[in-house]
């Protein structure tokens, strides 16, 4: 991974953290989801790769948990599984490109559907009253549903920025070479 790669990763993640903690109208606006697809995409050893956006996570719902007492949650490791999936998938499949805005639609629903399964297998935790029967997991994820546009948002636009920077910076950095290889030909 080049040094740029390095630090658009560390800017990415700046992003998120600070998306997560500050107040917003949009529930679930992050760009936690776009973080955990350009991981899995880029960063090796792929434990690495998982371990960024779940120390992010993790950093967030401490500083959460301080500021309001809401941080941790009973289905928190539905959502931590989440990231990780989410990390994995990008590792297998390129979303690199015009297919960013695919690699955010598939991080949104990874994170939706196992983040609220989560919160219906865990309704004896104080999630909620959700019944242990297809319509209990029918409501929940009825309910879930305001707060799916947040996450497709942010990881739509924050997949398709995060992308578009990573392109920019590999094509920097292949030019760079082009350039190098020129200038060691020439004997210079």
């Amino acid at each position: 991974m080049s040094r740029s790669s390095v630090i658009l990763v560390g800017v990415a993640a700046v992003i998120a953290i600070a998306l997560r903690v500050q107040p917003n109208s949009l529930l679930n606006f992050t760009a936690l989801g776009a973080l955990a697809l350009l991981c899995g995409a880029v960063v090796r050893p792929l434990w690495l790769a998982v371990l960024i956006p779940l120390c992010c996570r993790a950093i967030t719902d401490v500083v959460l948990e301080l500021q309001t007492g809401y941080g941790f949650y009973g289905s928190w490791a539905f959502d931590y599984s989440a990231y990780l999936i989410i990390c994995l998938v990008a590792s297998r499949i390129s979303f690199r490109g015009w297919k960013a805005p695919l690699g955010g639609l598939t991080s949104a629903m990874i994170f939706f559907l196992i983040s609220n399964f989560g919160v219906w297998a865990m309704a004896g935790a104080g999630e909620g009253a959700y019944t242990r029967d297809l319509s209990g997991l029918i409501t929940c994820f009825t309910l879930g549903l305001p707060f799916i546009k947040g996450t497709l948002i942010g990881d739509l636009v924050f997949s398709s920025v995060f992308f578009a920077a990573l392109h920019a910076v590999e094509s920097h950095a292949a030019s760079d070479a082009t350039d190098l290889a020129g200038v060691e030909r020439s004997g210079a």
